[in-house]
């Protein structure tokens, strides 16, 4: 006698095992997602010499991960997805300035002493506001390189503050953004001659190549990164922290380019070990 055959059984069929693949790399893919969205929060970098003196150092773009709440995933997407091959998600930028854009969030470290507390973030925030609608500030025209933009206005307002807040010190503040500028109120040195400058109450002496390098692309750009509380990022930036741009990063040399002066050297070289 034969053996009986089994009926098929109706309604769902078992599931394709290339359907259960499928599903496990879309998972996958979720989670790497995600980690990469987190992942500010945890790597850090050594350096044998900027490390002497900053507790923690990340890059740039760890650093502008920690200061978004996980709770902005636009936001947080948009800093992940700045790749050398293509622009920002969300941005009308090309591949060329996407480019550039993610060698300066990736190769620049940040130097972190002190979380900022938010009652000194509140009074900044209130002090740019004050400082972007004086009338001296709406008569102005120009910089010395090309129109006001946002990112521009926050550096002014940095190197004003750190003189008004030394207003009763007759040293210059320690700072490397400071350097080139005096108090307007200073005395007159004989033959010490001035140009052009776009900060109320102070004079430029000569040229700082670092407040240029922050006024162009890409730093513009990082504060289009940034959303709603970009302004505020970026004031804890260049008050609390130091900025450190690759001049050889294979082998660990950096120049420090916005901080307060540490050391002698401005530009810091060491072998990375």
């Amino acid at each position: 006698m034969g053996k009986k055959r089994k009926r098929p059984v109706k309604g769902d069929r078992a599931p394709d095992k290339s359907s259960q693949a499928g599903t496990a790399s879309t998972g996958f893919e979720n989670q790497s997602s995600q980690s990469s969205l987190a992942r500010g929060h945890a790597e850090e970098h050594a350096h044998p010499v900027i490390s002497l003196y900053y507790p923690q150092v990340v890059s740039l773009r760890q650093y502008l991960l920690r200061q978004i709440p996980l709770s902005s995933r636009s936001r947080r997407r948009r800093i992940v997805s700045v790749r050398d091959d293509q622009p920002p998600v969300g941005t009308s930028n090309d591949s060329r300035s996407g480019a550039q854009l993610a060698k300066l969030l990736d190769t620049t470290l940040v130097g972190i002493l002190t979380e900022t507390p938010p009652t000194c973030n509140e009074e900044r925030r209130q002090e740019l506001a004050a400082f972007t609608q004086s009338q001296s500030r709406s008569e102005l025209a120009s910089t010395d390189i090309g129109p006001p933009c946002a990112q521009a206005e926050i550096v002014d307002f940095v190197i004003s503050s750190l003189f008004s807040h030394n207003r009763f010190s007759r040293q210059q503040p320690r700072h490397l953004l400071a350097r080139g500028f005096r108090r307007a109120s200073a005395p007159h040195v004989p033959g010490d001659s001035t140009i052009a400058c776009s900060i109320p109450g102070l004079v430029a002496q000569f040229p700082n190549g670092n407040i240029q390098t922050l006024k162009q692309a890409p730093w513009t750009e990082v504060l289009g990164l940034l959303g709603s509380n970009g302004e505020e990022i970026m004031m804890r930036l260049l008050f609390d922290c130091g900025l450190f741009t690759a001049v050889d990063q294979q082998r660990g040399i950096y120049f420090q380019l916005s901080g307060r002066l540490n050391c002698k050297q401005q530009s810091i070289q060491a072998e990375m070990s």
